[in-house]
């Protein structure tokens, strides 16, 4: 009775440590993923996923199977830029609802700046995907689909893979088109095109490289150039986005002065209405200085504009 009891014990717990694996679907195949944001705002990607056991890569990102879940352990360490913030992907998570349908969710984190520590807010977002029908192979760009470059510098492509739908690697078939002439300023492109097996030729995936000549930073602020706060409710500074010629962000590199003396935007006393500050963002680096300017003014709330309304009224006829 004690060997059976320890052989059920270990079989338990040779299940908690594979997860309970369920293979029931093989998700092997090239498919349309869609990320349905905030607004309506859906982005659809074409990626390859392949599984092999109680493992799978998806976009070249392993993951594990988990009871009855598909799960991308996260965070991944690169950080996208978008809209003026950093997005970071924390997991990835989704089921098989059959061999060519899956849905789930990415959840990611949100910060203002890429290497701070401190999260803005975290999110999720819904995902589903569909398996692709007798697909032709696909070509996956390495690095951004546009990237920017100093003029008169030697330029190196990052290239592009190339798989068909049950993951064998065509890289080394992939035929490059590169315009890129670097002697002059101006917007090239990469082309990546494959030629086709049984009749099934890979679509073309084209790579934006703009060539740019050194420049002082952009700086863009966020919000108005003029914002009132009301007495006492605090102010909250809503930022900017500054980037160098090369559109690499340099937030840590900017600095602030408030009235003309180095602070914190956020630390603006609000205690006393009537008062006006006005705060100096400056971008700088070895290319030159950008300003940006925005003036903060302090008002009455409205309730105390009635009371002193009340008084002088009172004033003029008792």
């Amino acid at each position: 009775m004690k060997g059976t009891k320890f052989v059920v014990i270990m079989a338990f717990l040779v299940f908690l440590g594979t997860g309970g694996v369920s293979l029931a679907a093989d998700l092997t195949g090239i498919w349309e993923v869609t990320a349905m944001g905030a607004g309506g705002e859906n982005r659809t990607d074409t990626l390859l996923i392949v599984q092999q056991d109680d493992s799978f890569t998806y976009a070249g990102i392993p993951g594990k199977i988990r009871n009855d879940k598909y799960i991308i352990f996260g965070p991944l360490p690169e950080k996208s830029f978008e809209k003026g913030l950093w997005i970071q992907v924390d997991q990835i998570e989704f089921t098989a609802e059959n061999d060519a349908n899956f849905k789930g969710r990415t959840y990611i984190s949100i910060y203002t700046e890429k290497d701070s520590p401190k999260r803005y807010m975290k999110t999720d977002i819904n995902i589903t995907g569909k398996k692709l029908v007798d697909p032709p192979p696909l070509i996956v760009l390495t690095g951004k689909p546009e990237i920017w470059v100093t003029s008169k510098a030697p330029y190196q492509d990052p290239g592009a893979k190339a798989f068909t739908e049950k993951g064998v690697d065509l890289t080394a078939q992939i035929v490059t088109k590169n315009t890129v002439d670097t002697n002059t300023a101006g917007e090239y492109t990469v082309t990546y095109s494959l030629p086709g097996d049984a009749g099934k030729p890979a679509k073309e995936i084209v790579r934006k490289v703009n060539v740019v000549d050194p420049a002082p930073p952009t700086l863009v602020l966020k919000g108005g150039e003029v914002v009132d706060t009301k007495k006492g409710a605090g102010y909250s500074d809503p930022g900017y986005v500054a980037y160098n010629y090369l559109k690499e962000e340099m937030g840590k590199k900017v600095t602030a002065t408030i009235n003309g003396a180095p602070g914190e935007p956020n630390s603006i006393d609000t205690s006393k209405s009537g008062k006006s500050y006005e705060i100096v963002f400056t971008a700088k680096d070895e290319n030159g200085t950008t300003t940006a300017k925005r003036t903060v003014n302090v008002t009455t709330p409205e309730d105390e504009k009635s009371f002193f309304k009340y008084c002088f009224i009172s004033s003029l006829f008792f």
